[in-house]
């Protein structure tokens, strides 16, 4: 899948329609890929990506995420789009296997 959809539920499954369904009780962000964040971070151009690709699914669920814009060449986020300090973030989500 693509990084960052933003859902409820979410099945992954293999070709044989086994794997696990994903459900949360309010949207959250996630990605399922075959690279660890530092994989891509590493690679400088998007083809090197193919030397480190894993056989397992990495699985990443985000509770929030920054706004986009980092004030490098205008301005940041708004306020309303910003992750506050010393605030608690938490979301529940269930995973269950498909058969």
């Amino acid at each position: 899948t693509t990084p960052a959809q933003e859902t409820t539920a979410q099945p992954l499954t293999d070709n044989d329609g086994k794997g696990i369904r994903i459900t949360a009780a309010r949207p959250i962000a996630f990605s399922a890929l075959h690279y660890t964040d530092k994989d891509i971070w590493n690679a400088k151009y998007d083809h090197e990506l193919d030397k480190v690709r894993r056989n397992e699914v990495i699985l990443s669920l985000d509770a929030a995420q920054y706004g986009l814009g980092n004030a490098s060449c205008g301005p940041g986020p708004l306020n309303q789009y910003r992750l506050q300090p010393d605030t608690e973030y938490s979301f529940t989500f269930r995973i269950e296997p498909i058969k």
